[in-house]
């Protein structure tokens, strides 16, 4: 803005940033000179704040020196590009009727290495408010940090500022200026605050605090957790102050996130840390490698006559251990008797958990060998169980119940019950078993698959049909497709043909679905239960 009285316009930012520079980015304050096109006007400093939105330019600006007159304040609007500024001055509501006042237009371009915005100004002719031509060239700067705010402690500190005529005070009143000029390497050891200013044209700007971050890397505590069983299982926990965004290491190399590193040997470790300036700190650590339990040797026992009279002993390297055939039960001697043949997970493990394993066979002896034994239920009611027995070795015989012995391997016709085979070869070794023949009744009870409830005299009912004279049925229910249940009786006695359901609910109501499902918990005379389940279509 000018004064019709005084030719000149000069617009003063000052604007302060701390770490990355965007080029694109104006908003803030800026000090800067006019130099009038016409040589008979006076030179002055202006200071204002502008403001950015993506593109757009607005604030205001103002004279820095109070002895110009109707230099009062005025506000700006323009566009931005990364290197070029343009804007208008106005009043506050866009107005260019202010009395004995002229209005600038600028268009200015920005360099980032001294950073400054560098162009020119015209007036903006708008009679009788403003009738006189005019302009000239607009310089304007600002302070901005180019060497960084946070520094390691110990590091030298070499501090770098762009803007005009650059002081450093000690306090925001400017009670003491500690450096003048655009470096500055302060001997401090810590965080500290300096207030800086740039004068144009004979004009300081205001103070602005600038805080130079000491920061102190300090690697407090290293947790220790030594390996155990032998293996590479220890950890260290390294806890440190100093910063927020640290990092961790046990090589000097290879940095990572967590302040915990496991699976690790026994040893010496060089423990790092570091944050994402490179400020450091190393702490030596130590992990003491364990011994493993060990198995030196184990002794089996072969079977005799094919009994389970085998036998293991186990020796080991720890001074006091449990002992396992299997891995689950433990005992404290390590003599295991009474094993049939086969192979055994050996496992030893001593007073800290730590275990060592080892698979070990039971050799068979030259008795009888019992491959399998095969059942066939007793139907209900019927005495037609039977025991086929599947067995190796030389001239077997077979007898059940301390029976005769005889060449057949199969004993037929047998009652529910527990029975005991036997194997004899020709060295008479024996081998025993205990068999249990169950019953199947459940495989005696049927029910069709589908019924036709539409009153034509043919399968309109559900019935249920079985050899027996009665079955008591502890529990009836039907289910619709989705669980619900339709129909349910208890306690019920049924003669083979006897109906079950009749497609309706219990209210009465013919069901409406096709697809039901019938299920029934059945009690037989030899005393087992059986829960009957049967998928059932309603046809209509």
């Amino acid at each position: 803005m000018m004064s019709k009285r005084v030719v000149t316009s000069i617009l003063l930012l000052f604007f302060w940033e701390i770490g990355t520079v965007f080029s694109q980015n104006y908003a803030g304050y800026w000090l800067g000179v006019t130099y009038p096109s016409d040589p008979n006007s006076a030179i002055f400093n202006y200071f204002g704040n502008f403001t950015q939105s993506g593109s757009t330019l607005g604030g205001t600006a103002q004279t820095a020196n109070p002895l110009v007159a109707f230099g009062g304040l005025a506000y700006v609007k323009g566009t931005v590009t990364a290197t070029t500024v343009k804007f208008k001055e106005s009043e506050s509501n866009g107005s260019l009727n202010t009395p004995l006042t002229c209005y600038w237009s600028l268009d200015l371009k920005y360099d980032p290495t001294e950073e400054s915005l560098k162009g020119t100004y015209t007036n903006i002719q708008n009679p009788p408010f403003c009738d006189e031509e005019g302009g000239g060239k607009v310089e304007l700067y600002r302070i901005v940090l180019k060497s960084g705010n946070k520094y390691c402690k110990g590091q030298p500190i070499n501090l770098t500022v762009t803007g005009k005529d650059i002081r450093w005070y000690d306090s925001a009143n400017k009670t003491r200026m500690v450096a003048r000029g655009n470096q500055f390497s302060p001997p401090i050891t810590q965080t500290t605050t300096y207030y800086i200013t740039q004068t144009l044209y004979d004009t300081e700007s205001p103070a602005i605090p600038v805080k130079i971050e000491i920061v102190d890397v300090v690697i407090t505590d290293i947790k220790s957790e030594n390996t155990s069983c032998g293996q590479a299982n220890g950890q260290l926990t390294v806890l440190a102050t100093g910063s927020d965004d640290l990092q961790y290491s046990l090589d000097g190399k290879n940095y990572q996130f967590s302040n915990v590193f496991n699976k690790l040997n026994g040893g010496e470790f060089a423990v790092s840390v570091k944050d994402a300036t490179g400020c450091t700190a190393t702490r030596k650590a130590s992990l003491t490698q364990s011994e493993a339990t060990k198995i030196t040797t184990v002794l089996a026992l072969p079977t005799t006559c094919g009994k389970e009279d085998g036998g293991i002993t186990i020796a080991t390297t720890a001074s006091s251990a449990q002992f396992s055939i299997d891995g689950n039960r433990f005992q404290p001697g390590s003599a295991f008797r009474n094993l049939a043949a086969g192979n055994y997970a050996v496992t030893v493990r001593d007073t800290l958990g730590c275990t060592d394993t080892r698979t070990v066979t039971v050799a068979a002896s030259s008795g009888p060998n019992l491959d399998a034994i095969e059942l066939t239920p007793v139907s209900c009611g019927v005495a037609d169980g039977r025991v086929a027995i599947r067995a190796s070795g030389n001239n077997l015989q077979y007898a059940i119940n301390a029976g005769g012995y005889g060449a057949g391997n199969t004993f037929e016709n047998l009652l529910v019950g527990d029975y005991e085979v036997a194997i004899r070869d020709a060295k008479n070794c024996v081998v025993l078993r205990k068999v249990t023949v169950r019953s199947d009744c459940a495989n005696t009870i049927f029910v069709p698959t589908s019924f036709s409830p539409n009153g034509d005299g043919q399968n309109d009912e559900l019935t249920v049909h079985f050899p027996f004279p009665s079955l008591q049925f502890s529990s009836l229910r039907v289910y619709n497709r989705w669980g619900i249940a339709v129909h349910g009786n208890r306690n019920l006695t049924l003669s083979s043909g006897d109906i079950i359901w009749d497609g309706k609910t219990d209210e009465q109501t013919p069901v409406a679905e096709n697809y039901f499902v019938v299920v029934a918990e059945v009690k037989f005379e030899d005393g087992t239960s059986h829960t009957f389940r049967k998928e059932v279509m309603v046809l209509r």
